[in-house]
């Protein structure tokens, strides 16, 4: 019998997709299970001196087993997270990479197609977008073996490539993967989400292009389909949310922007908590949005209410999507500015 233990695979970054477990499950131990998931609930809410006491004990619970237990290489990955969210990216990197060791000894492809998922994310904030590419083709091609190439997670991973091949300037290509990934049947809830991220970026593409027309069309469908999958108010939304909001900020759509940022901030409020580091990303974006509208006052009691936030969590690393839009749009505004001076000659 499947079940999902997405909770133990706790991948934020706006923009890649959080996989689902398909053929295997943590290891048969409950009292280790009942760790792991006790970390991911403290990573989930921002409980970031908890979630450390958890996964340290997870690790020293883990190595009693032997140095290639397969419960290490599952601590690891939590490990890997709490150090990516605190901005210990070099961390991140080297506790997946010992995870993946471990996953590819003991043959756990499950495992390992996440470990390199998640390595992929932290190597985005190296901006080393080729080898992160090459992780999650990897991971791709595992998932393919192991569960066929017409899985609906395949669709997931499409667009994870999908954007990394818009990071590295080849937008041509990241659009046809988003094409194939749209083309997947969206058999679930999981199925709605991976078509509503890939509608999303159609729209990310369709603005480098210069088309703002059909960037907003298809932002305001992906938007759609992810309420469709995950309900108006759930915690869920957040990240798409502000990710748009974003968006809508750097196409000068003021109006447009408030009302993402603002649904976002009032989900954030009501399931997960006006505490949380990635309260104080929601409240930076709405500040630039209300001051593109000239509410310079309310822009500075916002701006000043995410610094209060980041001062209890200065490394923490919550919003990566944002760092991928602003790569992209300044890969556009590069090429529209070498245009006009080819223009002006």
């Amino acid at each position: 019998m499947r079940q999902s233990y997405s909770r133990y695979l706790f991948l934020t970054c706006s923009y890649f997709i959080l996989l689902k477990p398909v053929t295997a499950q943590p290891p048969d131990d409950r009292a280790f299970r009942d760790s792991l998931e006790r970390s991911v609930q403290s990573l989930d809410q921002g409980r970031y001196e908890e979630a450390s006491v958890v996964i340290r004990g997870l690790l020293l619970e883990a190595k009693r087993f032997g140095p290639g237990d397969i419960r290490i290489a599952w601590a690891l990955n939590q490990s890997g997270l709490l150090h990516y969210f605190l901005g210990r990216h070099q961390a991140a990197e080297a506790a997946y990479l010992d995870g993946i060791r471990i996953a590819e000894n003991q043959g756990d492809r499950y495992l390992l197609t996440r470990l390199l998922v998640n390595l992929g994310d932290v190597l985005v904030e190296f901006r080393r977008y080729a080898e992160a590419e090459a992780a999650v083709f990897r991971a791709l091609e595992l998932m393919k073996a192991d569960v066929g190439p017409s899985h609906s997670d395949i669709a997931g991973l499409l667009v994870n490539l999908a954007i990394l091949r818009g990071l590295r300037g080849d937008r041509p290509n990241a659009r046809k993967l988003l094409e194939q990934a749209l083309d997947f049947p969206q058999l679930n809830a999981d199925g709605v989400q991976y078509k509503a991220s890939a509608l999303t970026h159609m729209g990310i593409m369709a603005f480098l292009d210069g088309n703002s027309s059909d960037a907003v069309s298809f932002i305001g469908r992906g938007i759609e389909l992810w309420r469709q999958a995950l309900g108006p108010g759930h915690s869920g939304l957040v990240r798409p949310l502000l990710t748009v909001g974003i968006m809508y900020v750097k196409l000068n759509r003021a109006s447009l922007a408030d009302s993402c940022l603002r649904q976002a901030q009032e989900i954030m409020e009501a399931t997960i908590g006006s505490e949380h580091p990635l309260f104080a990303e929601i409240l930076t974006a709405r500040a630039a949005a209300v001051r593109m509208s000239g509410g310079r006052k309310e822009a500075r009691t916002l701006e000043r209410r995410a610094r209060e936030i980041r001062a209890r969590y200065p490394d923490a690393t919550v919003s990566a999507g944002k760092i991928h839009i602003s790569d992209l749009i300044d890969q556009a505004n590069s090429s529209r500015r070498k245009n006009a001076k080819i223009r002006d000659r």
